[in-house]
């Protein structure tokens, strides 16, 4: 479950919820920690591969309407991530591992 706040920015885990705070003035702001995390291509035409070391984490991808449109975990190497049934856009990626939490910017351009 996604809860949207509308002040700061944050993005952090509590139990089974992830809070998303956005500050309406700059939005969602791409972040990044310890995590090691590449995604290409990006743009995307909606497929697209996720590459990580981390042993395990979670993946959590909301559009700009804060909704959630994929949510799993993943292993350390290579995902592919197919969003091809979704619009044209940016998407936001949130990677949250033991070390911590990376977001990432999606451009999805078919």
């Amino acid at each position: 479950m996604i809860r949207v706040f509308s002040y700061g920015t944050s993005v952090t885990n509590e139990g089974n919820f992830t809070i998303c705070v956005v500050d309406p003035l700059v939005g969602i702001v791409e972040s990044t920690n310890t995590n090691n995390i590449n995604i290409y291509p990006n743009p995307s035409s909606g497929t697209f591969t996720i590459e990580t070391t981390e042993q395990e984490s979670e993946l959590i991808i909301l559009n700009t309407l804060g909704e959630i449109i994929l949510s799993q975990k993943i292993q350390n190497g290579k995902t592919e991530i197919d969003l091809s049934n979704q619009p044209n856009g940016i998407y936001f990626l949130h990677l949250t591992s033991e070390n911590g939490t990376t977001t990432k910017k999606l451009s999805i351009q078919k």
